[in-house]
């Protein structure tokens, strides 16, 4: 009788638990340009499957609440450049090579829009690069046409903005988003671990006296 009531909330108790729907970016296009050959690192850039990027008329937004890990993967500047990310904020790498992603930091998003939230700056021109900006390129694999969708995005930054040196590879860094559970989905982990101690605790043998 134990093992089935233990087994049901058990079961009850897993299903509470189960993990929240991943969180996504949502990128929004217009247009995209191909990732020209002066970008320093197009080619481990395309060995990713990226071979575009969106920047003009651009928005990017979230399908959920969700924490970003930011982390720094290439540069290639004579400028110090820095991203900011909610509570996240770092230098570009040392180095013109593309390297194995650096930790720069985790920050929370409420759902919805990311506009004015992610931006570059640099101190060579003091040039400030937000979403939809010239300066800020969000690469996009080939197939990407008006949406994309993804948990894992890579944006790159091009400092000195003109068309002379629109290629977006001064600062890259890779984000990726992790759900975070909404108030319900607390109360119903709370629930289910409950009743496993619940039968947990009448398992326990009643000691006569």
């Amino acid at each position: 009788m134990f093992k089935a009531g233990f087994s049901f909330a058990l079961a009850a108790a897993l299903a509470a638990a189960a993990p929240v729907s991943a969180a996504t970016f949502i990128v929004d296009f217009d247009d995209t340009t191909n990732i020209p050959r002066k970008n320093n690192f197009r080619t481990q850039l395309n060995a990713l499957g990226l071979t575009k990027y969106a920047n003009f008329n651009t928005s990017l937004a979230l399908s959920q609440r969700g924490t970003i890990t930011f982390e720094r993967v290439a540069s290639e500047s004579g400028f110090t450049n820095r991203f900011t990310g909610g509570t996240v904020t770092g230098l570009e790498a040392d180095g013109n090579r593309f390297s194995r992603p650096v930790m720069m930091g985790t920050s929370s998003f409420a759902k919805g829009s990311l506009q004015g939230d992610l931006f570059f700056t640099t101190n060579g021109t003091g040039h400030v690069s937000q979403i939809g900006s010239e300066g800020f390129g969000i690469f996009l694999p080939k197939p990407a046409k008006g949406q994309f969708r993804s948990r894992v995005l890579f944006f790159g930054f091009d400092d000195f903005v003109n068309r002379d040196d629109d290629n977006h590879d001064d600062f890259i860094l890779k984000a990726t988003v992790s759900g975070v559970p909404e108030p319900a989905t607390w109360a119903m982990l709370i629930l289910g671990f409950g009743l496993v101690g619940r039968a947990a605790r009448r398992r326990q043998p009643i000691v006569s006296a």
